[in-house]
């Protein structure tokens, strides 16, 4: 239940059957400092806590923690086409910024122009739910990551393949040293990494 404000019911209570006079009462009291706001009514079996400003980014699992340069990392690999076969379609093509990180299709497409069984959801906020894609399948945004890549309708490559073209680029294996803090061969755990720390920080 959501919670109701007691206290407003004194100094307001005796407007309540004038509705303009009742809420402009209301308002009142709660253009005051959150402090000063009335108590609020909450049933005993309700966990409750007061409203705040959402964070600036998801929380982070230990095993990947934020960066800056990993998170720029990410946001370069979502809208990077190299990671798909064709080289013609990024993360971003159905998770495009301008439609709040959906694509506003009834049904996605893929490799090919192929169709897509669903539409793409919004990833915006994803960082705060353990159930990724539309049927819940994966557990963590690390875990959702690849599977678009290996998706033979989305973007139809493999692992394998894209570690190739990613390890064999001009530019990447240095990004990924530096995102990383350590040199080696960019690996599929680090992309998906990347990715997952890029998509903690669309918060809105």
């Amino acid at each position: 239940m959501t919670a109701s404000p007691a206290d407003a019911a004194e100094p307001c209570e005796a407007l309540a059957g004038t509705l303009p006079a009742y809420q402009a009462c209301i308002g009142q009291l709660y253009r005051k400092p959150i402090a000063q706001w009335p108590a609020p009514q909450i049933d005993p079996d309700v966990a409750w806590e007061e409203m705040g400003p959402l964070p600036e980014r998801a929380p982070s699992p230990p095993e990947n923690p934020y960066t800056p340069a990993k998170a720029a990392l990410g946001e370069r690999l979502f809208n990077d086409p190299k990671l798909s076969r064709s080289g013609q379609i990024a993360c971003a093509s159905c998770h495009e910024p301008d439609e709040a990180f959906a694509d506003g299709r009834r049904v996605s497409f893929g490799h090919d122009r192929r169709s897509g069984r669903r539409n793409a959801p919004s990833v915006v906020m994803s960082g705060f739910t353990h159930q990724l894609f539309w049927d819940g399948r994966s557990a963590s945004l690390e875990a959702q990551a690849l599977r678009p890549v290996n998706d033979h309708v989305e973007m139809a490559f493999t692992t394998d393949e894209l570690l190739s073209r990613l390890n064999a680029d001009a530019e990447y294996p240095g990004l990924f040293d530096r995102a990383f803090a350590s040199k080696g061969p960019v690996t599929a755990e680090r992309i998906a990494q990347a990715l997952a720390t890029y998509q903690r920080t669309l918060v809105t």
